[in-house]
């Protein structure tokens, strides 16, 4: 059940990405629209962001699913620890890194969040019986 939402966001993003990735890198997409190639830099940087927001999307689909059935603490509370991974790990790597790798600490506090909301999901549905039995 749990398995079939994941995989279907899974392949929308791979195929987002692929489409993205092909319109900035190829001579006709970002090159013929604004004249000049796209520094490496900024690729970087849209590489990590991306994989940082497919990561915040799949804790945002935990999140929701965790809401839905009533567990309403988890989500919060994983929220506000990604967020001091991601200021605290983006403010040390822009410090002595450079500028462009704050994008680490967004990547680094989506992971945490997906992860976070993803083992708390697991847990709970491993024990649902038990929930939906104690709701009547």
């Amino acid at each position: 059940m749990y398995h079939w939402p994941l995989l279907l966001l899974l392949g929308c993003v791979f195929l987002a990405s692929w489409v993205v990735y092909f319109i900035i890198i190829e001579p006709w997409g970002y090159q013929a629209a604004f004249g000049e190639t796209l520094p490496a830099l900024s690729l970087k940087v849209c590489i990590f962001g991306g994989l940082g927001y497919f990561f915040l999307t799949f804790g945002m689909l935990n999140s929701l699913y965790l809401f839905t059935l009533d567990a309403s603490k988890t989500p919060p509370r994983a929220l506000w620890y990604a967020c001091l991974v991601n200021f605290s790990l983006g403010y040390l790597c822009s410090r002595f890194l450079g500028y462009e790798y704050s994008s680490l600490g967004m990547l680094a506090g989506s992971l945490f969040f997906a992860f976070y909301t993803y083992r708390t999901c697991r847990a709970y549905f491993k024990t649902l019986d038990y929930h939906y039995y104690a709701a009547y």
